[in-house]
C-alpha cells in the first residue's frame, strides 16, 4: 500500500455502474487502491 500511496499518480474519481462514486489510484503494474469519497479505505485493486 505504501508504494501506491507514495506514488506521484493522483487519485481519480470513478463512478461504477450502480452510480457509486469512489477514489481510485492505480499503478502502471496494475496494483491499486480504492477509497470512499471521505478518504476511508475501500479495498485493493489487483
Amino acid at each position: 500500500m505504501k508504494d501506491i500511496l507514495n506514488s506521484n499518480i493522483e487519485f481519480k474519481k470513478v463512478t461504477n455502474s450502480k452510480d457509486i462514486a469512489f477514489l481510485e489510484k492505480r499503478l502502471p503494474d496494475g496494483r491499486g487502491v480504492r477509497l470512499e469519497l471521505n478518504g476511508k479505505f475501500k479495498g485493493f485493486i489487483d
